[in-house]
């Protein structure tokens, strides 16, 4: 049983706001579109792999029963799902959505980062959050889940909107100041840090990089200042999707804990613009910890072959 790759829309369902869990008569959804179950035929779904683990696990935890549960009358997008509180997943799956879809408002949990909500409201969409109980919703859309996660429609659709809403921005107030060579720190997040980030900064320094903090910037003040980029650094993580928005042609390097962190899910995203994306992976395993020179020899590659090129030019 593969996603779905179109917005589905059901009526009278019970919702579980924990998660996002969505029972339409004998068919489960969870994860938006990504691991349907039907309970009243059991030998449709996946018998083995990822889907049937994660139904059968979220099944073994209780379904949602009418029982108690509240009405909520008119017609919504779904903004629930376990993995909404990372960035990654906000413009990946829940964005697209809601750009092509309805006016109508966007559920989402009290768990989901206040940052989010914000970009969400500011972007225009209209947003109701949700406690942790079960919900009879009357009409309910949940968003697709291609597979893989980017085509190139998706990304420029995800572009055109961010840049009509820069547009807006910069109409209301003055640009943050143009930045065009980044290293996107992750030294607040929980995991996948650098954890000798220290010892790489002079290198970077060196080489004309500024370190930028997300968390000292609201989302749309992030994609701004990549927006302008032609050289950006960072840890796999969520923040790196805003790499998306850098100029075209910009070089950006990926430093990843393991050769197939996030099951490549950048190369998917940045193969659909005109980006030069590489991948760097610590040559031990382990701690998560970068050679500085490693670092500082891809850094000069990279100047030698602008060089080159700046050289040809004139010719």
């Amino acid at each position: 049983m593969l996603p779905q790759t179109e917005a589905l829309l059901l009526e009278d369902v019970l919702l579980d706001a924990r998660d996002g869990l969505v029972l339409s008569k004998k068919q489960l959804w969870y994860h938006f579109q990504r691991f349907p179950w039907n309970l009243e035929n059991p030998e449709e779904n996946p018998k083995f792999g990822e889907h049937s683990r994660q139904a059968r696990l979220r099944i073994s935890q209780g379904l949602p029963h009418d029982h108690g549960s509240n009405f909520l009358p008119g017609s919504y997008h779904l903004g629930i799902s376990p993995h909404i509180d990372s960035y990654y997943h906000l413009i990946t799956d829940l964005l697209p959505h809601l750009i092509l879809g309805q006016p109508v408002p966007v559920l989402i949990p009290k768990w989901i980062p206040e940052a989010f909500k914000v970009f969400l409201q500011g972007c225009g969409f209209e947003t109701k959050e949700l406690g942790e109980e079960i919900f009879r919703v009357e009409c309910l859309e949940l968003p697709p889940m291609p597979n893989p996660d980017w085509n190139p429609v998706k990304f420029r659709l995800v572009q055109n909107f961010i840049q009509k809403l820069l547009e807006e921005r910069r109409n209301r107030s003055s640009p943050p100041d143009s930045l065009e060579k980044v290293f996107l720190s992750r030294r607040h997040a929980r995991r996948r840090h650098l954890v000798n980030e220290d010892e790489l900064l002079p290198i970077l320094k060196q080489h004309g990089f500024q370190v930028l903090i997300a968390e000292e910037h609201d989302v749309v003040e992030q994609i701004e200042i990549l927006s302008q980029l032609t050289h950006l650094i960072a840890p796999h993580g969520a923040g790196l999707v805003n790499g998306m928005f850098a100029k075209p042609g910009a070089r950006i390097l990926e430093i990843r804990p393991v050769i197939s962190s996030g099951d490549y899910c950048f190369d998917d995203l940045f193969q659909c613009g005109e980006f030069q994306h590489e991948v760097l992976v610590p040559k031990k395993r382990g701690r998560f910890l970068l050679d500085p020179e490693l670092l500082d020899d891809t850094l000069r590659r990279w100047e030698q072959i602008e060089t080159s090129l700046k050289r040809f030019a004139c010719v």
